[in-house]
């Protein structure tokens, strides 16, 4: 049966369509009538879409592609607005495209470069004229270097606790690091840490025992053990633990006391 759309007044350009009502009727039986929206033309942009990666490093360029689509979530490749890029939180240093405009090479799609600076949870926003659209991401932290805590002063033979940190260039703390680290220590005689490898509920933090057996200043180094540059130290005081009584004269009472010495 022949149908014909036939659709109310009002000019249609990309820029100023609105959707109407549409009107369907049977030319044979004019009594069957239908109404319903109009569909907008596959040229008119009605939205909007930014796709981006969920999970990005700092300090690393990232692709983030910006789609002009109509209402079939189809590109418009004859879409030629202006787009500015912004994000959601701040960033002061990162590096954000300038605004651009689709030409006809993008047919619709046009990819930007974004380099995060600011670890944590980010949002890429799109916009163009009344359209906006955006994508959420969790920008990592990128470990650089390792911090190394310690007491600044242990007991020989006796066991201190050290804590590894893997931080990034600005120390924040890089909660995705998943390297393997290897100790070194300037004490020969003591025990060797094994190597740990960090795994994701360590959060970037790994806390270790060890025990030094030489007296005098020792250092304990941490280093990655696929990028040395990673790499950090700390330096503990080792003293020697005496457990001995050591008698002492006592004058007032003729007799002999002892004194217990650390």
């Amino acid at each position: 049966m022949p149908f014909e759309r036939m659709f109310g007044r009002g000019a249609r350009t990309p820029s100023t369509f609105q959707p109407e009502v549409c009107v369907l009727e049977d030319r044979i039986t004019p009594a069957l009538r239908g109404f319903g929206p109009a569909i907008p033309p596959p040229t008119v942009v009605t939205h909007l879409v930014v796709v981006a990666p969920t999970n990005v490093q700092e300090g690393t360029p990232t692709s983030v592609t910006v789609e002009a689509l109509n209402a079939n979530n189809q590109p418009v490749s004859g879409y030629r607005g202006n787009v500015q890029i912004s994000l959601g939180s701040s960033d002061p240093t990162a590096s954000l495209p300038a605004g651009f405009t689709f030409s006809a090479s993008d047919k619709g799609k046009h990819t930007v470069q974004i380099t995060f600076e600011t670890p944590g949870s980010q949002t890429v926003i799109a916009t163009s004229g009344s359209l906006a659209a955006h994508a959420p991401l969790t920008v990592s932290a990128v470990a650089t270097h390792f911090a190394v805590y310690a007491e600044s002063q242990a007991y020989a033979g006796q066991p201190v606790y050290i804590q590894v940190v893997a931080l990034d260039a600005n120390n924040n703390i890089a909660t995705n690091y998943r390297g393997t680290v290897h100790f070194t220590n300037t004490d020969v005689f003591a025990p060797q840490l094994d190597d740990y490898t960090f795994k994701a509920s360590d959060n970037g933090s790994a806390v270790f025992a060890v025990s030094f057996a030489s007296v005098g200043n020792q250092t304990l180094t941490a280093t990655d053990t696929h990028n040395h540059a990673i790499a950090g130290s700390v330096t503990v005081n080792v003293t020697s633990y005496l457990n001995l009584w050591s008698p002492l004269i006592n004058p007032y009472y003729g007799g002999s006391s002892y004194l217990w010495l650390w």
